[in-house]
Formats: C-alpha cells, structure tokens, sequence
C-alpha cells in the first residue's frame, strides 16, 4: 500500500472501534463506493461506516457491474450517442419531416446546424438563432407567425439568413 493511501487509512480509522456492529441497513452506497476508491479495505469500510466489512464488501458487489457499466460507457459515450443519433435520424421519413410545424422544423434544422458547426470547429464558433416571432392577436393555427433564422458570429453583428411567414 502506497504512503499516502496507508496515512489516509490511518487517519480514518483511527478512533473507530475495534468491532462495529453488524445491521447493513442504511449503509450508504455512495461513501461505499467514496471510500473504496480512496483505497480502503472493506474491513475498514465497515469500520467508518459502522457496520461490518462483509456487509460493505457484499453491498458493494452488488453494484459493483453497474459502476463498470458506467465506467465503459463514460468511455464511450461520443459512440453510443451516434449510434443512437443514427438511428433516430434513420427512422425519420420525409413524411415525417412534411407534417412537422415550421416551428419545429425551423428548430430541428437549427439544432443540427449547431451541432454540425460545433463538430467541425474549434474554439468559440458562432451559430444560429432561431426567433419565432408572434404578433398580437394572431392564433394558434401559426396564423401570424414568422420564423426568422439568423446566422451569429462571435465580434460580428447578427445577419438574417431566411424569413419565412406560416401565414
């Protein structure tokens, strides 16, 4: 055991007692899982947490896949999510897109943009705005409506790209 884990084993347990009581109920899984990454035994595990090492170590196992599970997939989230992106985008038809408001398909298109800008570049990058515009007095039909898509760049005014009326 390396100097450092030995000295903050040492420091925890220093004034817990020799036999802690045996109930796992109300052991926390997250000073379980805090304190196995800091190093320390089940053993000494039980002893802060007031319980047995064998409770800890069983209590821990129990998760402990699940906390690898999320290791892996931390790792390898970026593909997992394009997997998933893929598949979404692959079953929307262009039925689907035909039948979208222009609300939402004003906001689709600015998403993707967004996200495509953001892949390609590097550093602060600009982007666009997407205003839906409602006059007073117009209806819920989108009678009245604009979508105004506008194109930012960082240190330059905003510039309309498109205008388009859902009137």
């Amino acid at each position: 055991m390396g100097k450092f884990k030995k000295m903050a084993k040492e420091e925890i347990t220093k004034n817990l007692p020799d036999k802690p009581p045996t109930a796992a109920k109300g052991i926390d899984m997250g000073e379980i899982i805090e304190l196995r990454k800091k190093g320390l035994s089940f053993e000494d595990i039980g002893k802060v947490l007031g319980c047995t090492g064998e409770s800890a170590r069983v209590r821990f196992r129990r998760i402990e896949k699940e906390i690898n599970n999320v290791a892996r997939y931390k790792e390898f989230r970026s593909d997992i999510l394009a997997i998933h992106q893929k598949r979404i985008l692959d079953n929307i038809s262009p039925e689907d897109i035909k039948k979208a408001s222009l609300k939402d398909k004003t906001i689709a298109f600015g998403v993707l943009f967004d996200k495509e800008k953001a892949q390609d570049q590097k550093g602060p990058i600009g982007g666009i705005k997407i205003e839906i515009i409602n006059y007073a007095g117009a209806s819920d039909t989108g009678e009245g409506k604009i979508a105004q898509i506008i194109h930012v760049t960082p240190d330059k005014e905003p510039e309309v790209i498109d205008n388009e009326s859902a009137v």
